[in-house]
């Protein structure tokens, strides 16, 4: 007879009780999820800005490195920038009003709905006037997220070992 008492006994959860634990346990499911998809989106974001910054400032002191190791500046215009490098190669910059290309390659970086180069010349520099022209290039990048502007200065050297004696950072 106890063995059917036993039976008769049985413990266990209510419906009521399944119900709320089961509303309770899809709440904290929902509200995880709907933070991982935030931190994701956002994480994004920032590795998108990062990655455009990094490719601006890339053709930035790619163009400013070639200005520095150029002779002589061949051609200056609104949408184009010739250089003659030391060692007699010719490098070519385009700019066509959406894309930056050097020497036929397309330097725009990824992602972007416009951007926008200029590339003024000038002769001041500093406090005094110097024969060796100064360029100050300047790149606007829109993108969905982001507009980014930075600029950088350049002046074409004899060479670049002159200019590295000369720094004294090497002291």
């Amino acid at each position: 007879m106890k063995f059917f008492n036993v039976i008769k006994r049985e413990d266990g959860f209510t419906i009521q009780e399944i119900l709320v634990v089961l509303l309770v346990g899809s709440i904290l499911i929902g509200l995880s999820l709907s933070l991982f998809l935030f931190t994701n989106k956002l994480f994004q974001t920032w590795s998108g800005t990062g990655n455009l910054k990094s490719e601006t400032n890339r053709i930035l002191y790619n163009m400013a490195f070639d200005i520095q190791q150029s002779r002589e500046i061949i051609e200056h215009t609104d949408t184009s920038f010739v250089l003659l490098k030391s060692a007699g190669r010719i490098v070519h910059y385009i700019y066509d009003g959406k894309t930056l290309q050097r020497n036929d390659v397309d330097m725009t970086p990824q992602k972007t709905t416009a951007v926008k180069f200029k590339v003024v010349e000038e002769h001041n520099i500093g406090e005094r006037f110097d024969r060796t022209p100064l360029f100050h290039t300047t790149i606007l990048v829109q993108s969905s997220i982001l507009d980014y502007t930075a600029g950088m200065d350049a002046a074409p050297t004899p060479s670049s070992r002159s200019l590295f004696v000369q720094s004294r950072i090497h002291q």
